[in-house]
Parts: C-alpha cells; structure tokens; sequence
C-alpha cells in the first residue's frame, strides 16, 4: 500500500499511482528537528483549519525543509539544544537538507496556546518552539523520516505536495 490521493472533502482516495498530501515548509533546523522525532509540535501564527487543505485529524502532511538559510543566530534555537542535536544526528547547519520534502508526519489537530497551557510545555518542545498565547499548536507524530530529501519547491501556508512515481510510505 503506497499511499493515498487527499480529497478536498478531508479524506484520502484508494488506490492512485501517486500520493498526494498537503505539506507544509519550515526553515532549517526545525524541519529535520521533527524529522528525527526530536520535535513532536510546530508553533504557528495561525490555524491550520483556516486552509482548506488542512488534513483531517490523523492525516498526513508532508514536512518540506526550505532552502531559506538563517543568518542570525538569535533566530536559532539556542546553542545548548542544537549543537548536541546537530551532532547526534550528523548534521552542520550547512549540511541541513534544504528544499525538499524531509518526513511524512500524522497531523493529530492544533489547539490555541492559552496562559494555563504554556507553563506544562516540556523543555525539549519549549526549546523547538514559539510559545506565545494565542499563537497555535500543531500536534505531529512522525511517521516516516525521507532520506535522501525529495527535491519539491516549498510554498507558504499549506499546499498539496505530489510525491513521485514509486514512493512508498512504510
């Protein structure tokens, strides 16, 4: 079983040659953080129910690695988290893959950071994370980290990435 194709009405159509899901692209390090499981919430600005392709509750959403390099170091999770990080994993920033398609992940809903909830954030997230109230948490679970990175160009907010012909989700 390969896949499956995402209808606009929120679920998935078997069988097709090709999957199709909506993907979402985020800057280095963070899209490989959530690649090597090291990262189960992205924070966002806005609600992913805002799109029409966001996937339904348990779907899945393609994680995209941007080319975008970041030339600030304030703009990085701080030193103590991302060098070991980057080390255990055999990364560089340099070496980071960029533009492309770096884990397939279940979407598992997103809920609005409120006052009470900020405060229970574990450290490993809060270190990932912009946790502001009523910004959104996205809830991920990994489901299969892409290695090589399948070259796709990235867009902003959610788009439908095409994977190609033979990729098989395991």
């Amino acid at each position: 079983m390969g896949g499956g194709y995402f209808n606009h009405g929120g679920g998935f159509e078997m069988p097709t040659e090709r999957m199709v899901i909506p993907a979402l692209s985020l800057w280095q390090p963070w899209a490989s953080a959530i690649a090597t499981d090291d990262k189960q919430v992205e924070t966002r600005g806005w609600s992913p129910n805002r799109h029409r392709l966001c996937p339904p509750r348990g779907g899945l959403l393609a994680i995209h690695a941007s080319k975008r390099r970041i030339t600030d170091p304030d703009e990085l999770p701080s030193p103590d988290v991302l060098d070991p990080w980057l080390e255990r994993n055999g990364y560089t920033m340099a070496t980071l893959p960029r533009g492309g398609i770096v884990a397939i992940v279940e979407f598992n809903g997103a809920r609005r950071m409120t006052d009470e909830m900020i405060p229970n954030v574990g450290e490993r997230e809060r270190a990932w994370g912009w946790w502001a109230y009523g910004r959104w948490a996205w809830n991920l679970t990994l489901r299969q980290r892409v290695e090589p990175a399948i070259p796709a160009r990235g867009q902003r907010g959610l788009w439908l990435w095409e994977a190609p012909r033979g990729f098989e989700l395991q």
